[in-house]
């Protein structure tokens, strides 16, 4: 899972022992997503995605489909490149059409552009009302010309370390005050393509509990309760 033009807001997850449990889902790969987005491996036979999950979940979306865009290609890249390199741009432009047709860039005036303050204000309140990114937005506004490239520097700077201060003021807190347990959620991230893979190999002795673990971010104890929660076979 990726995307070239967004903030973040995600917590981490983390495995049954303290290590941290980033972007590649490994223990110490804790990326941030200011190094990539996210990266697509055009591979003819199986073609896969990858989000750097310590973006924020409103980039996820623009980022899935940027990726796609590049399968669309079959193209290999990776996310996060200059918005000016050609794919990427081309990417990005297939990502935010998807996301955000042109016309309702309309409901944005140049009256409300003219000013740091007053773009920041407008795309901030378009972007909150149809749950998009902010920059994907000011992305889109420098694509059609109504912002300079100045200008969306200028914002983009500003949505970064406003997303910052914000993760500095909400420490993760752990997964079971906040909703369903981490396995839940953890099962849900993975897939049940990858979650069936993997428990078909443990099975059958292609994958030992303790590659399982690595793979999967689970104590190696904890391993296969976690891939066969009602105790299927």
């Amino acid at each position: 899972r990726g995307g070239a033009c967004q903030p973040r807001d995600q917590a981490d997850l983390r495995s049954d022992g303290d290590d941290r449990i980033g972007a590649l889902h490994v223990v110490g790969s804790n990326i941030e997503s200011s190094a990539f987005r996210g990266y697509a491996i055009a591979d003819r036979l199986a073609p896969f995605i990858v989000i750097n999950d310590n973006d924020a979940h409103a980039a996820w979306s623009f980022t899935a489909l940027h990726e796609a865009a590049h399968l669309w290609l079959g193209q290999t890249g990776i996310s996060g490149a200059s918005y000016e390199a050609s794919v990427e741009r081309f990417c990005n432009d297939v990502a935010g059409l998807l996301l955000l047709p042109p016309a309702e860039l309309s409901a944005i005036r140049p009256d409300q552009l003219t000013t740091f303050e007053a773009a920041l204000a407008a795309i901030s309140e378009f972007a909150s009302n149809r749950n998009v990114s902010r920059r994907m937005v000011a992305y889109l506004l420098v694509r059609a010309k109504k912002i300079s490239a100045a200008r969306y520097k200028e914002l983009t700077g500003h949505f970064y370390g406003a997303w910052l201060r914000s993760r500095e003021k909400q420490p993760d807190k752990p997964y079971e005050k906040r909703g369903p347990n981490r396995y839940v959620v953890l099962r849900h991230r993975l897939g049940p393509s990858l979650l069936g893979l993997a428990r078909r190999n443990l099975s059958g002795g292609g994958l030992s509990p303790t590659k399982a673990s690595r793979l999967l971010g689970i104590n190696p104890g904890a391993i296969r309760t976690f891939l066969n929660p009602e105790g299927r076979p």
